[in-house]
């Protein structure tokens, strides 16, 4: 069995949760608010062990949300999975931190938000 640990105080760094997770870190977002955070690439390893304890909290918190392409299939998890609930939860600031350090260049959310907001000024002036 796989292990599943929900962590409610602070939240862990990227090296904690990649350490704990075995790998690249990939994050999903339920409706009740928890972040689950598995390995990226699970699902391709065989012989990864089933989690049936952080599949059924990901059911009983009403699944993913939905995002442009639906949510992914929760009701089967393989492999260590890290919960985030409340104060432990990544702040977009966090991730975005996170996606610049792995991609550097990328857009940020708030260099996107400030782009969307100049977009709609100059489409309201035309």
């Amino acid at each position: 069995m796989s292990a599943f640990l929900v962590i409610r105080d602070a939240p862990p760094s990227l090296r904690e949760a990649q350490a704990f997770v075995g790998g690249y870190v990939q994050i999903v977002r339920l409706r009740n608010g928890d972040q689950l955070l598995m390995n990226e690439g699970t699902n391709l390893k065989r012989g990864a062990p089933a989690n049936p304890e952080a599949a059924a909290h990901a059911t009983a918190s009403g699944g993913a949300k939905a995002g442009a392409h639906g949510g992914p299939d929760l009701s089967y998890l393989l492999g260590p999975v890290m919960c985030l609930r409340g104060e432990a939860r990544w702040s977009i600031n966090y991730l975005d931190q996170i996606s610049q350090e792995r991609h550097p260049g990328r857009v940020g959310a708030e260099e996107l938000e400030s782009i969307r907001e100049r977009d709609e000024r100059t489409e309201g002036a035309a």
